[in-house]
Parts: C-alpha cells; sequence; structure tokens
C-alpha cells in the first residue's frame, strides 16, 4: 500500500461526491442565484476528490506515525529481550494488534516484512521499501540508520532504541503544536463559513437586498471574484495552520 495516496472505496467516493455537489449547489446559489450556475462549477468536484484524498491521506499517514514509533518500540524491545531482528517483527506486529486501533496499518507492515524476510528479501529492504510507501520521514530516517548500522556491524538493539527516542521527541513536539494550533484551526473553519453565513443571513431577511448583484452583469462578476478570492483564502489558510516537523 502507498500511503501517500488515499484511494477511495465506492461508499467513500459517493460521499466525496455528494458533497461536492452539495458544496457547488450552495455556492451557486447563494453567489448567483441560480442552479445554472452548478454547470461551470462542475469541475470544482475534481478538486474537491483531489482535495479530500489529500486529506485522508494525510490523516492516515498520522495516525502511521504514531504505530510506527509503537512499532519500532516493541521492536526494540523484543531485541532486548533476546529475539533475532526477525523473529522480532512478529513479536512487535502482535504487540500492535492487541492495541486494537481502528486501522492496524503498521502491524500488516511488519506482518508483510516477516513474510518478506522469509522469502530471503533482506531486512534492509523491506524497511526501505516501507519507508517509501509511508511518506514518512522518521521511517526514511530509520530505514537509512538500520542499514548503515547493519553494514557497520553495530549493535542494532542501541540503534534502535536511539532512534525510538528520537522519534518519540518529535512526535511530542508535534503533539504539542497541534495542541496550541488547534484554536486557530478551529477559528479557521469559523471564519471560513462566514461568507455562506452572512450571504444566506441577507437572502432571509432582505430579499431584494442582493438584487443588483445577481441581475447585472457587473454584479454577477463581482460575486465571482469574490467566490474565487474566497477559495484562495480559504486554500491559504488551510496550508497555514498546518505544520509538519
Amino acid at each position: 500500500m502507498d500511503y501517500r495516496i488515499y484511494h477511495f472505496r465506492p461508499g467513500e467516493w459517493a460521499v466525496c461526491m455528494l458533497e461536492g455537489g452539495a458544496l457547488i449547489c450552495m455556492a451557486a446559489m447563494l453567489f448567483f442565484n441560480s442552479l445554472w450556475a452548478c454547470i461551470p462549477g462542475l469541475p470544482f468536484l475534481w478538486f474537491f476528490w483531489k482535495w479530500t484524498g489529500q486529506e485522508k491521506a494525510r490523516k492516515r499517514q498520522q495516525e502511521l506515525k504514531i504505530q510506527f514509533r509503537e512499532g519500532i518500540r516493541s521492536i526494540s524491545a523484543a531485541l532486548q529481550a533476546g529475539f533475532s531482528v526477525e523473529n522480532a517483527l512478529g513479536e512487535a506486529a502482535r504487540d500492535l494488534r492487541m492495541l486494537e486501533w481502528k486501522e492496524a496499518y503498521m502491524a500488516r507492515e511488519l506482518e508483510e516484512m516477516h513474510h518478506r524476510i522469509e522469502a530471503s528479501e533482506t531486512i534492509e529492504q523491506v524497511f526501505q521499501s516501507f519507508a517509501r510507501r509511508s511518506g514518512i520521514e522518521d521511517a526514511e530516517m530509520f530505514a537509512d540508520i538500520f542499514a548503515a548500522a547493519k553494514r557497520s556491524g553495530q549493535d542494532l538493539t542501541r540503534v534502535i532504541g536511539n532512534t525510538v527516542r528520537t522519534i518519540g521527541e518529535k512526535l511530542e513536539m508535534d503533539r504539542e503544536i497541534s495542541m496550541i494550533l488547534a484554536s486557530r484551526r478551529y477559528e479557521q473553519n469559523i471564519m471560513s463559513l462566514m461568507p455562506f453565513g452572512m450571504l444566506l443571513y441577507l437572502r432571509l431577511t432582505s430579499g431584494g437586498f442582493l438584487d443588483v448583484l445577481y441581475e447585472s452583469l457587473a454584479g454577477r462578476a463581482l460575486m465571482l471574484l469574490c467566490l474565487v478570492a474566497y477559495v484562495v483564502i480559504w486554500r491559504l489558510g488551510k496550508r497555514l495552520v498546518q505544520i509538519e516537523i
């Protein structure tokens, strides 16, 4: 599985299209007072589908990052208990299964690594393959350190233990930053809804107040400009509240 790309299930794809269609209809009515405006807005469905997939992939990678830390922590504990690296992968997979994550991505990966090693693939290759597919910087760093330690004959238990501590510190910093930004994300979500809320309020309380914007060419051009500006600002706002460590 390539964790950098999210593949929609049929049900998820249908829900995504319905949500995108609802947004297009709402924007068409509030900004142009016409459902015919939905037709030129249909290409937006592709961008909405792509953005939704990116968000789902990002959240999955965040969950995988936490599971990866727990996985190599279990590998380190198994090595300290006297297991070989190959058998430590199987032990770590069983430990992760017991944590009962909704999606035990890392447990499946460790089980697959164990099977691939039994099929004569090297440990370095399976870790590097996972690092590429995960898109996680910590996994790439671990794969490089593990390969270098294996080639130079260093103590793998000590190397993995040090790596676990480093990744744990990074995840703790990430958690603290996420807590700091949580209120900003909430504010950004509220501000994203404000233009729609204001237009809806004016439509409900002042029936003909916006007619000049809906019936004249200049008014429609102005509303189109406002809609484009809103989408650009919304996208920039989303990027500002997402910080990767």
